[in-house]
């Protein structure tokens, strides 16, 4: 499997070299070469042709910054040297002497075209100038980069690559270009201009920035992806950097070629883009022999650290250094890079000797990643056609990665898929033999548990009666107690019906007081048994409202015909509820009671029901016992439902229990309680019962 791996990924990166360069080189063997400053393109088509390379002799004026006009004098052509185009100053020689990189000078260029192309639109590729130029075709001044100038305090630098677009309205272009250095390692013209068609130029020229923003993207999203990886799992240095690599890469990718650094962020000084050209292939190498050791595990710490600590003081000399000076030492960086990328190389090698896993195709893909850096170098040194291959071969080292680690997870997929199947067959043996020896021991624990849950709940119940029982009948035994010592000591005479009577009342009370508090701790409990019934919900309700209205006809207040709110339409059907008849009566009773406890004479009891429904088949019934009595405090009513409250000032001969029991009575049944009321302005006490829709015979079992 690694053998095909390997010859497919191999294979991969031969292709991607030839693709890269392919077009350069054809083209550069195609296109005529310029003589004694003159091209002659009258037999080229430039119409029909993909792009013509202006190289050849072009005429130079060495420390002279001309423009067309001065070229009108007849003075200036004599002082014309002719120079091989595209060339670094330092290899031109003038009278016998060598020029050096830094200084002035102009170009000039005449280029013959055929009557055919005369007002046809054309384009001229201008690549990085070092290190700052103007350009003028047919005495127009059509670009410029930077600030040219005959010193290093007058020149500004900047170079980047531009599409000049003209219309040729004569046979002859004339191009004149003042360039100056004063800042780098090279001068002048060392890559070629580009003459073709308008359209083919900006073609080319958008595909290449297109290709660079592809890589510039994919390395920068694989960056983050890593640096995520690493955020997730701080113990995975090995995705750090290797994110850093990537980063590096990125970076170097847009100082180079379209220089795209320079195009996104116009801000960033000339210098400052120069420094990370030189420092990311720096850093780069650091990223690689780090990652190598924190995903393989390498052994040889001492030759990293020398790595590391040599890459480190490149970096400072860089950072604290001008270009003129660090750019000086790009051989020197070149060779660290590659004896660093060679120890890497070795390192893998000395890895798979030991077989471990996975390591043969990541080999390839460093050594894949090792021929593109030795192209660069050799590019950057005129020695190769091929430019900018560093982030195609990070690409190709990525896809190898890519396939080692698909490779890896699909073993381990496989491992987990047979383990989990080996698992699942004992776990269906374990748990039919856990079945056969529990289920008698689950239904005795079952029935336990419920045993145990009834308990507690007795115990519960128990506990609160006691301490209920303890809590209110402590007033009455006390009374009593008192009115039995005042006979025994002759204060009142043991006949005295007057204190028996008293004696009497008291143990009606506490007799009261013990049945309430144990009915409600049985409800609350839920230890009393409700009896359910069907009931229609309105015939019910007036039955009550009939019954309590003759109490209170005869306690002398006045007593409102109920107010019955029919229901939405219903088709026909019934409302009806399901309750304990006894009990709903039990709370319809208790808040009667009240009312005409606390309503003054020649007061009013009014009795309301209203029914809504929600929607076709629900609704709820409500039922209103209105007072005009002397109501509640707006302190009291949150807690006027609670066991043993009672209204601070009002005489009460209870325990304050019946409105608890109300309370538990009509939550058991599914429904709402409560009471509206001010001070002095009577009270309504409420209660609502969902209810539902049936047709009369499907009622027709209701109790």
């Amino acid at each position: 499997m690694y053998r095909v791996l390997s010859l497919l990924a191999f294979c991969s990166i031969l292709m991607f070299l030839t693709i890269a360069g392919a077009g350069v080189a054809v083209g550069a063997a195609s296109s005529p070469a310029a003589v004694q400053g003159v091209l002659d393109l009258r037999d080229q088509d430039l119409t029909a042709a993909k792009q013509v390379i202006l190289h050849g002799e072009w005429s130079f004026y060495w420390n002279q910054l001309l423009t067309p006009e001065d070229f009108q004098r007849e003075a200036i052509e004599e002082t014309a040297s002719i120079v091989p185009v595209p060339k670094e100053w330092n290899d031109y020689t003038i009278n016998g002497q060598p020029l050096p990189n830094e200084g002035y000078a102009t170009y000039r260029l005449h280029i013959r075209i055929s009557s055919d192309e005369l007002n046809q639109p054309k384009a001229l590729y201008v690549p990085s100038v070092a290190t700052a130029y103007k350009l003028w075709v047919n005495g127009q001044l059509l670009a410029k980069n930077g600030i040219v100038g005959r010193s290093s305090e007058e020149m500004v630098p900047r170079n980047y690559p531009k599409v000049v677009r003209f219309t040729p309205e004569s046979e002859t272009i004339e191009l004149v270009l003042q360039v100056s250095n004063f800042v780098q390692r090279k001068g002048g013209i060392w890559q070629s201009f580009r003459l073709g068609p308008e359209q083919q130029i900006l073609r080319q020229y958008d595909q290449n920035t297109a290709y660079e923003l592809f890589i510039v993207g994919s390395l920068f999203a694989m960056a983050m992806y890593h640096f995520g990886l690493y955020a997730l799992r701080k113990s995975e240095k090995s995705s750090l950097y290797f994110g850093a690599l990537c980063m590096a890469i990125c970076v170097r990718t847009l100082t180079l070629g379209q220089t795209m650094l320079l195009r996104l962020f116009p801000w960033i000084e000339w210098e400052w883009s120069v420094k990370a050209e030189y420092l990311s292939p720096i850093l780069g190498v650091v990223f690689v022999i780090q990652f190598i050791h924190y995903r393989y595990g390498t052994r040889s710490g001492k030759v990293r650290q020398l790595m590391i600590w040599c890459a480190a003081v490149l970096a400072l000399f860089v950072l604290v250094t001008p270009a003129l000076i660090y750019t000086r030492m790009m051989l020197t960086i070149q060779l660290f890079i590659l004896l660093s990328f060679l120890y890497a190389l070795g390192e893998y090698v000395l890895t798979a000797l030991r077989k471990k896993e996975g390591m043969l195709l990541n080999g390839i893909g460093l050594f894949g990643l090792l021929l593109a850096i030795i192209n660069d170098i050799l590019y950057y040194n005129h020695l190769s056609d091929y430019e900018n291959l560093a982030p195609l071969g990070q690409l190709f080292f990525l896809f190898t990665q890519m396939i080692n680690l698909s490779s890896q997870f699909i073993t381990l997929y496989k491992n987990v898929e047979k383990l989990s199947g080996k698992l699942r067959q004992m776990n269906r043996s374990l748990e039919e033999t856990v079945r056969k020896r529990t289920s008698k021991w689950q239904q005795a624990n079952d029935e336990l548990a419920k045993a145990n849950e009834e308990l507690f709940r007795m115990e519960q119940s128990r506990r609160r009666l006691l301490s209920n029982i303890s809590h209110e009948l402590g007033t009455p035994l006390t009374s009593i107690r008192g009115y039995i010592k005042a006979m025994l000591d002759g204060v009142a005479k043991p006949g005295d019906i007057q204190y028996l009577n008293v004696i009497y009342d008291k143990t009606k009370l506490l007799h009261r007081i013990i049945n309430d508090l144990s009915e409600l701790t049985r409800l609350e409990t839920r230890q009393i048994s409700f009896q359910f019934e069907q009931v229609a919900a309105i015939p019910f309700i007036r039955y009550l409202c009939h019954k309590y209205g003759m109490d209170v006809e005869k306690s002398s207040l006045q007593f409102e015909e109920v107010v019955i709110n029919s229901f939405a339409a219903t088709d026909g059907r019934i409302a009806v509820f399901d309750v304990d008849p006894d009990r709903i009566e039990q709370v319809f009773g208790n808040l009667v009671v009240n009312a005409l406890k606390y309503t003054p004479q020649g007061g009013t009891i009014r009795f309301e029901v209203e029914g809504e429904a929600t929607d076709d088949v629900h609704g709820t019934v409500t039922v209103k016992i209105i007072d005009s009595g002397i109501g509640i405090a707006d302190d009291d009513l949150p807690h006027i439902f609670e066991r043993f409250f009672k209204v601070a000032g009002q005489p009460s001969d209870g325990a304050g229990l019946g409105l608890a029991i109300c309370k538990e009575i009509i939550e058991y049944h599914q429904g709402t309680i409560g009471v509206n009321s001010r001070k002095g302005e009577g009270s309504t006490f409420f209660f609502s019962l969902p209810v539902r829709f049936v047709t009369p015979a499907e009622s027709e079992g209701e109790a």
